[in-house]
């Protein structure tokens, strides 16, 4: 190929900010749950446990996905309403989680309450 042609064609892919968000964003959490799977699979030797923990992952990027998708603006309008709910989410995790955080802190504290598969579970 001459140098023209490929000119011609690199400046023939326009990719909206969307697209590249979309890609990017993509990119982005096939890393972060291949890393997740492979601290799964390398952190435990018995298959059961780590099944268990393949579920938890699968389940929690399948919610998550599903939440994207219901809660991400399609219009002008829902953008919107997605910043006033954004706005109500915030208040009441600065207002009513942050004023609990003493009593889960002090259990999650107590060593009996805590394992290395606990924490690795909650991250999950």
């Amino acid at each position: 190929m001459s140098a023209s042609v490929k000119k011609n064609f690199l400046s023939s892919l326009k990719f909206s900010d969307q697209v590249v968000s979309g890609i990017l964003t993509f990119a982005f959490g096939l890393i972060l749950y291949s890393l997740l799977f492979g601290f799964t699979y390398y952190r435990v030797s018995d298959s059961r446990e780590c099944f268990l923990d393949i579920c938890l992952l699968n389940f929690g990027v399948a919610c998550g996905w599903l939440l994207g998708i219901y809660v991400s603006p399609d219009t002008q309008a829902e953008a919107e309403r997605f910043t006033r709910l954004g706005t109500a989410v915030g208040s009441f995790l600065t207002g009513y989680v942050l004023s609990k955080r003493d009593k889960f802190l002090e259990w999650i504290s107590l060593p009996a309450n805590w394992s290395y598969d606990v924490a690795f579970r909650f991250i999950l």
